[in-house]
């Protein structure tokens, strides 16, 4: 049975749309749901990091004053890295398949996603291969999920880090400036200041480590699975071209 949608040669990577694959523009509209959690989870592993150094950092300068305020801040850090972990990756568990969709339930993440959109149906409707294509795009639809929703989750955990930094630098001056621990302001702004320098260092890497890394991967994942397809699709082509029919070229 002649199906549309085909990969001309050459364009193996721009393909639109396919089977389980919702690929337009390029294939890092394409992230499997592996990818995603890693992403997340290594964020997250940073963020804990980044919390547990500015406490031994609390307690060794400041000792006891301000450990309480240290707590609720770990507390609401944990609470948000969860939060956004599961928002992530809770939709995408319930779906089964090799590219299952991740979404956020209302939350930032699923708004600022970018959906990869579906793939034009073919002129011919009346055609069962035309139906075909066009049931089997709606579900890849659902299917496939933007890389944007990495980046967006790497950068909100990121700017989470940062503000929690900043926050902590406020709450000990204001405290220990009450306090009239003037000594203590000094010795506490100065380790602060090299708190935040190594917490941004490790942010700015960490985002783009793991960027690059779910690139790598996507680029890799997708583009054997689209040379397995390549020959699938060479095969109906030609028959197709043999046999005269007229065939529908998707752009890129």
């Amino acid at each position: 049975m002649k199906n549309p949608h085909y990969i001309k040669t050459g364009h193996a990577l721009l393909i639109a749309h396919h089977s389980r694959l919702n690929i337009k523009g390029g294939p890092l509209k394409v992230v499997p749901k592996e990818v995603v959690v890693v992403g997340v989870l290594v964020e997250a592993a940073a963020v804990v990091v980044v919390v547990v150094v500015v406490v031994v950092v609390v307690v060794v300068v400041v000792e006891v004053v301000v450990v309480v305020v240290v707590v609720v801040v770990v507390v609401v850090v944990v609470v948000v890295v969860v939060v956004v972990v599961i928002a992530v990756v809770g939709e995408g568990e319930r779906r089964q398949g090799r590219y299952s969709g991740i979404k956020g339930a209302g939350t930032v993440v699923e708004i600022m996603s970018i959906s990869s959109g579906r793939s034009s149906r073919s002129s011919n409707s009346g055609r069962s291969s035309s139906r075909s294509s066009s049931s089997s795009s709606s579900r890849s639809s659902s299917d496939s999920c933007s890389s944007s929703i990495i980046v967006v989750v790497v950068v909100v955990n990121a700017a989470a880090v940062v503000v929690v930094v900043l926050v902590l630098i406020v709450v000990f001056v204001v405290v220990l400036v009450v306090a009239e621990e003037v000594v203590i302001v000094s010795k506490v702004l100065f380790v602060m200041v090299l708190v935040a320098v190594v917490v941004v260092v490790i942010v700015i890497v960490t985002v783009v480590v793991v960027v690059v890394v779910v690139i790598i991967i996507v680029i890799i994942v997708v583009r054997i699975d689209l040379t397995k397809k390549y020959f699938n699709y060479s095969i109906v082509h030609n028959v197709t071209q043999a046999e005269g029919e007229p065939s529908n070229t998707l752009d890129s």
